[in-house]
């Protein structure tokens, strides 16, 4: 059985990646501001070192999803 654990940050390498992915790497967000649906797009805004900022469009997947669009 696979085990979750929150990460307060990751590092990225200089000219590496980070995937996020269902199995892998993935974000949830406890108690959002609004209600969200499977399939919903919301904008979020990951911050960087030296307050660099990269805005992104997500979609709200199910929790069983297995692969991304």
């Amino acid at each position: 059985m696979a085990k979750m654990v929150m990460a307060e940050k990751m590092e990225i390498p200089a000219k590496g990646t980070l995937e996020f992915k269902p199995g892998g790497l993935h974000a949830m967000f406890e108690k959002p501001v609004a209600k969200l649906q499977v399939g919903d797009r919301m904008q979020v805004e990951l911050l960087f070192d030296h307050a660099q900022k990269i805005s992104m469009d997500c979609k709200v997947n199910p929790a069983n999803a297995r692969q991304f669009e």
